[in-house]
């Protein structure tokens, strides 16, 4: 049976990647705030919502994937200091709750309900990293469940969230503690609306938040790339000594940078490795470098 779908309209945009010339006649679609992209989305969705509405089996199908998918869920608990953080979901719940634990033996208890953070339960938790002695713990939340995200440092032991560090821009932030907890790195973006949402990346820069100052005064540890087809972020190892930056240039390939924060002095990146194919992860233990690739 031909289907009679809503028409998609053809704009075609020429964009060169690495020598090579590619024409994406749909990129008109990646502007989601346009009116017209918004009513193309709706037709769409009226479309589908009609079509699959009609199928017989649907129900079926609906009942079965709910019992394969609604049933509890625990991740993977990361032990910091002297607690253990992790997620747990319910059969019936849509989100995971942020929960901590007081050793092994200790009682379980909630840190973040994404949930109770907004009547009609479109606030979403994104990120989350305690710090090494799992006092702190960073975590950011989007509103609308969209990938915009907000940073913003909590309490464990009072579960209380501290009103003067919340950072906005933190869509690709990723903190990175140091040691002793005073501080972490991130990588944060200009909130600035303007700026075209595929654009975003190459407006990305490493920064240092210190606990107790004004999130707006962080510095600047490296500089963003301009290039919108880039990704970078900061890490810090348990020891401290040694920062790592990475720039991932789409998924194909990977520059890696270093600092030694024990210099003092230093103020230049010093490259560990350029153009590794695709994605590199580096880890610092006891003054050797432990590189993965994937």
């Amino acid at each position: 049976m031909s289907l009679s779908y809503p028409p998609s309209a053809l704009e075609p945009v020429s964009t060169t990647y690495f020598g090579e010339t590619v024409v994406d006649p749909y990129q008109w679609l990646e502007k989601g705030a346009d009116p017209k992209v918004r009513e193309w989305m709706t037709a769409q969705n009226d479309f589908a919502r009609q079509r699959l509405a009609a199928l017989p089996a649907r129900s079926a199908f609906e009942k079965r994937i709910a019992e394969l998918l609604y049933v509890p869920a625990i991740t993977t608990p990361w032990k910091a200091g002297g607690r253990y953080f992790y997620r747990r979901k319910g059969a019936k719940q849509e989100k995971y709750v942020q929960m901590v634990r007081e050793g092994l033996d200790g009682a379980e208890r909630v840190l973040l309900d994404p949930t109770t953070l907004s009547a009609d339960g479109s606030v979403s938790l994104g990120v989350w990293l305690p710090s090494w002695d799992g006092r702190w713990i960073a975590y950011t939340l989007k509103e609308n469940n969209s990938d915009e995200a907000t940073l913003y440092v909590m309490d464990v032991a009072t579960g209380k969230t501290r009103g003067t560090e919340v950072i906005p821009g933190a869509k690709y932030a990723s903190p990175s503690w140091l040691p002793d907890g005073s501080g972490f790195y991130y990588t944060g973006l200009p909130v600035d609306l303007k700026i075209p949402v595929d654009e975003l990346p190459g407006h990305a820069e490493v920064r240092f938040h210190r606990l107790g100052t004004d999130p707006k005064a962080d510095p600047l540890v490296h500089a963003a790339t301009g290039d919108p087809a880039t990704f970078i972020g900061a890490d810090v190892g348990e020891e401290g000594r040694w920062l790592f930056v990475q720039i991932s240039h789409g998924w194909n390939t990977s520059d890696v940078f270093y600092r030694d924060l024990d210099d003092k002095s230093a103020t230049n990146w010093k490259p560990l490795a350029l153009g590794l194919k695709g994605e590199t992860s580096v880890t610092a233990w006891k003054d050797a470098f432990y590189v993965r690739t994937a």
